[in-house]
């Protein structure tokens, strides 16, 4: 047996997250747990966001929940082929057609990682009011300044 339901209230604290739905007859049912694809999770915003809970064995007091849709929220207009991953603010790493990464941080993007590698065949090109660099910096090829080089 298949319902739709509302969500009420999502709680993300635990080992899995469970959420407060209400059904098309007024029901309300709580801690049920959403079944999240391996390496995804997400915590949706409560506006408009809506469920699919599957009783299983037919027993209505055992409800799991497909993910969380929020159609309001919905990130469209994609190509064929192209996903998205994406946050409400218009944070998102967004897999575009031709083969296109790109990666948008409402306020700042940050890498954590031991060594970064970043491998172009061309041009790599950064668009920047000012770049800092906190600590040394290792040129193996010639520099080509077209502005002015302070504090050399």
């Amino acid at each position: 047996m298949l319902v739709r339901g509302l969500v009420v209230s999502v709680d993300d604290t635990g080992t899995a997250q469970t959420v407060t739905v209400k059904t098309h007859d007024g029901m309300i049912y709580r801690d049920i747990e959403v079944w999240m694809p391996f390496g995804f999770a997400s915590n949706p915003p409560i506006d408009g966001a809506a469920v699919v809970l599957m009783a299983i064995g037919g027993d209505v007091g055992h409800y799991l929940a497909l993910p969380v849709s929020a159609a309001s929220r919905r990130f469209g207009n994609q190509a064929n082929g192209e996903a998205v991953m994406y946050a409400f603010d218009g944070t998102r790493v967004h897999c575009r057609a031709g083969g296109k990464v790109e990666i948008w941080g409402a306020t700042e993007v940050t890498v954590h990682s031991k060594d970064v590698a970043i491998t172009a065949s061309g041009t790599i090109t950064l668009n920047a009011g000012q770049i800092e660099i906190d600590g040394s910096l290792h040129v193996t090829g010639p520099i080509n300044a077209t502005g002015t080089i302070h504090g050399a």
